[in-house]
């Protein structure tokens, strides 16, 4: 986590030195996507026998995260250019 952090902080530092603007790194859906994401895992590991966690937990925290930053990280726009993506990609 540390190692990710820090080279996104380079990276944005390094990219704001070469256009002459500001970079903002953050990104909010990320804490839209973690809260939900801990409270199943919590809720998984509280409630769940360890075989269940693995093969039921898992995949519901990574559900929830990726369904969060679906809808919170990503506007109209950009799921319009994953639509455009997979529709040429399925034409070649």
């Amino acid at each position: 986590m540390l190692s990710l952090s820090f080279a996104s902080v380079v990276k944005s530092r390094m990219l704001a030195r070469l256009l002459g603007e500001p970079i903002n790194n953050w990104r909010w859906a990320l804490i839209w996507a973690v809260v939900p994401a801990v409270l199943v895992g919590w809720l998984a590991t509280r409630f769940l026998p360890e075989w269940a966690e693995l093969l039921f937990g898992i995949p519901a925290i990574l559900g929830i995260y990726a369904m969060v930053i679906w809808h919170r990280g990503f506007g109209p726009e950009d799921r319009l250019l994953f639509r455009k993506s997979q529709n040429q990609s399925q034409t070649d």
